[in-house]
């Protein structure tokens, strides 16, 4: 089990980078060690009111960041002079 939990670390690494493996591993300690319930009013409720919501606002602003259109197109491609020098 270890060994397909580190292939699968390993694999988002080399796929998404470093902040989407760390986010990925944020969100599967979060939802594995935080006890959750459906029945609001037991104690397991807590969790599941502070935490889900909390990842599902998390995946929100990430999808959003992420499709979201850049301000200023090319801002940071080197510019190109249109005049030419001759010596």
């Amino acid at each position: 089990m270890a060994l397909v939990v580190s292939a699968l670390i390993v694999g988002m690494l080399l796929r998404f980078g470093l902040v989407a493996t760390i986010a990925g591993i944020w969100v599967s300690d979060l939802l594995s060690f935080v006890p959750h319930s459906l029945e609001i009013d037991s104690w397991l409720g807590g969790g599941t009111t502070l935490v889900v919501p909390l990842v599902i606002a998390t995946g929100v602003y990430a999808f959003r960041r992420a499709t979201r259109r850049a301000a200023v197109p090319h801002a940071y491609a080197p510019r190109e002079s249109s005049s030419s020098t001759s010596g």
